[in-house]
């Protein structure tokens, strides 16, 4: 049995014909995911706040299970390690704040990243490479006002193969 949720944008589907089938890695797409390949830790400070050793906990376990884990602390070092690693895991233990309305996850250093401003480069960065799965880990991650600003939905429509978020505060 397989329950699936996907988020969608209303505003991009055409329900002119009464449905909408939403494409899926084919025969040119790598369709088997390799998840413990390599993965990427992104993680604000404030994830720390209740225990001081929470991130450096959850990485450990991610350690055990995959081949390569990096850790960032800033939206360029994600970038960079995303280019270079090819990773088919991507975690982030963000803070969610609201910037002018707008959702913005927070990695801890400047700059922070808005919803509308997330790009291929902070997903899938090499078409050609592994299809990441997106783990986003934080307050309320799934959630936004407007559904085009939806992180979950952005990360989606950038590349990644499919994206688990929190909806709680």
């Amino acid at each position: 049995c397989k329950i699936e949720r996907r988020v969608h944008d209303p505003k991009k589907v055409d329900f002119s014909n009464g449905f909408k089938l939403v494409p899926q890695p084919g025969k040119d797409q790598e369709s088997v995911l390799h998840p413990l390949a390599c993965a990427v830790v992104g993680a604000t400070p404030k994830a720390n706040n209740r225990d001081e050793n929470a991130v450096a906990k959850m990485v450990s376990r991610i350690e055990k299970v995959s081949d390569a884990v990096h850790t960032v602390d800033n939206w360029d070092k994600w970038d960079d390690t995303l280019k270079q690693n090819n990773p088919s895991l991507l975690t982030l233990i963000v803070h969610t704040v609201d910037d002018f309305g707008t959702p913005a996850f927070d990695l801890g250093k400047p700059p922070i990243l808005n919803s509308d401003e997330l790009k291929p480069k902070h997903v899938r960065p090499n078409p050609d490479g592994r299809i990441p799965i997106a783990l986003l880990i934080g307050c309320e991650t799934a959630l936004s006002r407007i559904d085009y600003e939806n992180f979950a939905l952005r990360f989606q429509d950038e590349g990644a193969a499919f994206v688990i978020s929190t909806v709680a505060k």
